[in-house]
């Protein structure tokens, strides 16, 4: 029985010592549930694992990194230490009290009591947790915009992860090519019909390839666990599959004159001016503590030769010399230099909005060339070098040219539907309210390599 009583004790001080973080949950989730994505939840979400059960796209992926990832679980435990209650208490009053007898004779001791409560600073309390609000709203602000900064990233790892498995997939595509073109050289071989050295190069070329598609594989091995990182996935959860890298979509995207609704929807402005107004907070509260702040008032009670006597007592400090002077203009200071920041972020965004808008349509065009033009042209190109070379007009060298100009054209598709992917993300993020993030620079979807070099005849 006194173990159960044991048991029950430490549950209920555990319950009690751990925080409720719903304050912090319900001030943070409105941005980001307005913003189309799931809200923090308290614990591990289970709606996660029904995301992950279905081909997995860039905005599911961003759905289970929220619901998921603990960095963000303790970036929302950390706001709890700033609540305005915790960061300014009210203050508490102060006692003294005093003794003293004299060491000859039989007189009774004098005592001597003090109670004093340090109005000023009482008076202040509400100026104080006025810039303490003010912290905890950037605070609360900046948690938000790592929310999105998870989601962004998870999106980002996602669509590499499926360019990379689609370059796998070329890469597999192109193998096989090159091995049926090594099996028609070993062909011509047998009869005589090519050299030692032609079938020299048909194996040496399968070779590379086999190396290539190794090669793919371990990018995409990689590109994998990166997607694990980002979503905060471990254990049975990294059994996902991705969907296919999306294709270009069949309508130009709209991005014109959104410059504004980036500027004006970014949580980290908001972080900004929230920290520059608790500055102005701080600032004020501190000229006024200059005067306020030792200001105190109190009763003393003495008793001298068995008299007792009552009295009022009041403290004042003369700001002569510091005055919260000192306090106030650093507060001053910091508030001037985050509003010189937020300048600078807000030109940022627009910039950043601008770049990702110009990468997306050049990466469409691109696409839609590499689609349209390129990879037909070079599959004909294939086809025709394989009649050809069945006619022993070409080599078999030529015939592996071409197929490797075909994967080449297809390799250069996929980057340009990452590129595509990748502004369209970033585009989405910074419409949302996102910042712009470093190392998310969106590279031109390089183009399609030259064809090579005709050798003339069959070597």
């Amino acid at each position: 029985m006194s173990t159960l009583r044991l048991a029950l004790a430490a549950t209920l001080l555990t319950a009690c010592g751990a925080p409720s973080l719903r304050p912090e949950l319900d001030a943070v989730n409105p941005p980001i549930a307005r913003r189309g994505l799931p809200p923090l939840p308290a614990a591990p979400d289970p709606a996660a694992s029904a995301l992950l059960a279905e081909p997995l796209t860039p905005e599911a992926a961003a759905r289970v990194a929220l619901l998921r990832h603990g960095a963000l679980a303790a970036e929302v435990a950390e706001l709890a230490a700033l609540r305005p209650d915790r960061q300014v208490a009210w203050p508490d009053p102060h006692l003294e009290a005093g003794l003293s007898k004299a060491l000859s004779g039989d007189e009774a001791p004098d005592v001597e009591i003090a109670v004093e409560y340090p109005i000023g600073r009482a008076a202040l309390l509400q100026m104080r947790r006025s810039a303490a609000r003010q912290a905890q709203a950037a605070a609360r602000w900046r948690v938000a915009d790592a929310a999105l900064a998870t989601a962004q990233r998870a999106r980002v790892a996602l669509l590499h992860s499926q360019a990379a498995e689609a370059r796998l997939a070329v890469q597999i595509e192109g193998l096989k090519g090159v091995q049926a073109a090594y099996a028609v050289a070993l062909e011509l071989r047998r009869v005589g019909n090519t050299t030692a050295l032609a079938l020299a190069r048909e194996r040496a070329a399968v070779a590379e390839a086999r190396l290539a598609v190794a090669q793919a594989e371990a990018q995409a091995l990689s590109a994998r666990e990166a997607v694990h990182r980002a979503l905060g996935l471990a254990g049975a959860a990294t059994t996902w599959r991705a969907a296919p890298l999306a294709g270009v979509p069949a309508a130009e995207p709209g991005t014109d004159d959104r410059e504004g609704q980036a500027v004006r929807h970014s949580l980290a402005l908001q972080a900004l001016d929230a920290q520059a107004q608790a500055e102005a907070d701080r600032a004020g509260a501190a000229e006024a503590g200059g005067w306020l702040d030792d200001l105190a008032v109190g009763v003393r009670t003495e008793r001298r030769e068995g008299t007792w006597e009552l009295g009022a007592m009041v403290g004042l400090a003369l700001p002569l010399f510091d005055g919260g002077r000192g306090e106030g203009a650093q507060a001053e200071a910091r508030g001037a230099g985050l509003r010189l920041r937020a300048e600078a972020a807000a030109v940022d965004v627009r910039s950043a909005f601008r770049d990702a808008r110009d990468r997306l349509l050049s990466a469409r065009r691109q696409a839609l060339h590499l689609r349209d033009a390129v990879i037909p042209a070079r599959e004909a190109v294939l086809a025709e070098s394989l009649r050809a070379c069945n006619a022993m007009q070409i080599s078999v060298f030529q015939l592996l040219a071409a197929q490797r100009d075909l994967t080449a054209a297809r390799g250069a598709d996929v980057d340009a539907r990452l590129a595509m992917g990748l502004a369209q993300a970033t585009l989405h993020h910074l419409l949302m309210g996102g910042a712009p993030m470093e190392g998310a620079a969106l590279p031109a979807a390089p183009q399609a390599p030259a064809a090579a070099a005709d050798d003339g005849g069959h070597g």
